[in-house]
């Protein structure tokens, strides 16, 4: 809804209505220096274009903590009344009430006409039919749209690998090393039986108590090399 109090807020508490002003008298030129609350003394249009208009913005109600603000200008040589922004827009409209207020509406771009709310849902909707015919792009910060390689990964490594491909092995330090000599000899121990001596013809049996004059003997080569004759 278009009213004094959403124009003040929506023009920097009337500021906005000043500079627009000024500037379509004086294009290119800075025509207002705003610092703090005092906007300084600029061109007055009503005046030849004198620097003699002072423009300040204060609060409506001083007593008040939190209170709203208006801008308000004053000549120097009175070539204008003094006052606020909006006598100031009746001087260059030529409109008074709701009609002045609509012609800062919509010459300052504000957007305050029925149904239009910056942050609420009215305004979601009006903005949604209102770009239904326009067009919107996007821009990405991207050197190209395409990769520049691609490389393929096997999905699962291989479980045999040959010899050829299978890294020798560093051999440990000296310091660590453990060397493992094998036997002499590998082979299980070998037995040896030697044969007894012929039978002697047949004759009297000797006595039982008696040794034969030839046994038979097992000759077993130890493990170090040396033969052992173990009697049978």
């Amino acid at each position: 809804m278009i009213t004094r109090d959403t124009i003040l807020a929506k023009t920097h508490y009337g500021t906005g209505i000043y500079s627009y002003i000024l500037r379509q008298f004086y294009p290119g030129e800075t025509v207002m220096n705003i610092s703090g609350r005092d906007c300084g003394i600029c061109r007055n249009p009503y005046a030849g274009g004198a620097i003699t208009l002072h423009i300040w913005h204060e609060k409506i109600y001083p007593d008040q903590k939190l209170s709203p603000e208006i801008s308000r200008h004053k000549d120097q040589f009175d070539a204008i009344p003094p006052g606020d922004c909006f006598d100031f827009a009746q001087l260059y409209w030529k409109k008074v009430g709701q009609e002045l207020l609509i012609a800062i509406n919509e010459d300052l771009h504000l957007h305050l006409e029925d149904g239009y709310c910056p942050y609420g849902p009215k305004d979601i909707q009006t903005a949604s039919a209102r770009d239904a015919k326009l067009v919107r792009f996007s821009f990405f910060k991207a050197r190209s749209p395409t990769p520049s390689r691609t490389r393929a990964l096997p999905l699962s490594m291989p479980t045999t690998t040959s010899a050829a491909t299978t890294p020798a092995r560093r051999p440990p330090s000296s310091a660590a090393s453990l060397t493992l000599s094998a036997p002499a000899s590998t082979s299980a121990p070998t037995s040896t039986i030697a044969p007894s001596a012929a039978p002697s013809p047949p004759g009297p049996t000797a006595p039982s108590s008696s040794t034969p004059a030839s046994s038979a003997s097992i000759s077993t080569t130890s493990e170090n090399g040396r033969p052992s004759t173990t009697p049978s």
